[in-house]
């Protein structure tokens, strides 16, 4: 099972370097090969999500950032700041079918691992001591995000049991707690209030491992930062591409005032070439319609629960057809 793929490759890590060391040991994936994989989880992830309408904007960051971080550490072991790892063309697959199922608990683990990786930064960043505001891990992020992150945590000891999700919970600790303790020399003097911090004395051994940790601790922060808008876009039920009912407008830009749906929402329900969709407006959910998707591609209003946008939709000699918009 994924999640079982996920535990053994974070348990790699008996220290931190273990998933991205020059010298990786015989038998044990390269940088190389581990951002190969992460780019491989990333594109199944895009591919079966959005179109199996089980994606999240903040699920979809973070298995992004998954992959990006390891792509940072492939160039840190390969000594190749360019370097880009392409992203390989697959085939898609069914909704609910075995692949589907495999790529949704391979993304719920990562994105697991990814919620859980900042609520611990969140933590010792909250302890006094050297590691107080080491991290920019947002509050706001770990806080809105923590019902999800138990919600998932109660599936993932269902599928995999207790045992296997405190062995990778203690993995994830000790990672965090390297990273930490790796990039606290850099920050010594930065969100410091009473000086300079006292950094913890690391083995020689250890301190080859300082690029690595500060790759990780980049990827978390700009994951965090990125979740604040992501989070904000969940909570208002906005999820992948947005659809805006065309007034005219030569302008391809979303604007909050138009009727907006999203083909992508878990609440998009399709059948027979008919969605029913939750329609929005200046954020909200302001009612349900029915959406014509006609064999040339053109997308139309049916016919909407909410008598007030039937009736300030009726400017039209026809109904009103939805179009993909921009900016959003």
């Amino acid at each position: 099972m994924p999640l079982t793929r996920s535990i053994a490759a974070t348990a790699l890590a008996a220290s931190l370097l273990a998933q991205a060391s020059p010298a990786t040991a015989q038998g044990e994936p390269s940088p190389l090969e581990l951002a190969q994989s992460a780019k491989l989880d990333y594109v199944r992830h895009i591919r079966q999500a959005g179109k199996c309408r089980w994606d999240t904007p903040t699920m979809g960051t973070a298995i992004y950032s998954n992959s990006d971080m390891y792509d940072r550490m492939a160039a840190i072991a390969t000594n190749n700041p360019g370097l880009e790892i392409p992203l390989q063309a697959i085939d898609d697959h069914p909704c609910g079918s075995e692949q589907d199922n495999i790529t949704s608990w391979t993304s719920t683990g990562l994105y697991w691992q990814w919620l859980t990786r900042l609520k611990l930064m969140a933590v010792y960043n909250n302890e006094a001591g050297w590691s107080y505001h080491l991290a920019e891990i947002p509050a706001s992020v770990v806080v809105g995000l923590d019902p999800v992150l138990q919600s998932i945590e109660q599936q993932l000891i269902e599928q995999a049991g207790r045992e296997a999700m405190q062995q990778e919970m203690t993995v994830l600790a000790q990672e965090v707690q390297a990273v930490m303790a790796l990039a606290c020399e850099g920050r010594r003097e930065i969100r410091s209030p009473s000086g300079p911090r006292a950094c913890p004395e690391l083995p020689a051994e250890m301190l080859a491992d300082r690029p690595y940790a500060l790759a990780r601790l980049t990827v978390a922060e700009n994951l965090g930062r990125v979740l604040v808008d992501d989070l904000a876009r969940e909570q208002r039920r906005e999820y992948g591409d947005r659809w805006q009912v065309n007034l005219g407008l030569i302008s391809g830009d979303c604007e909050p005032r138009m009727y907006s749906y999203f083909p992508q929402a878990p609440d998009t329900v399709e059948q027979n070439g008919v969605l029913d969709v939750a329609l929005h407006q200046y954020g909200s959910i302001v009612g349900r319609a029915r959406i014509q998707i006609h064999d040339t591609g053109a997308v139309q209003l049916i016919d909407s629960d909410n008598g007030m946008i039937e009736a300030e939709l009726d400017e039209f000699d026809d109904l009103p057809f939805f179009g993909p918009c921009f900016n959003s």
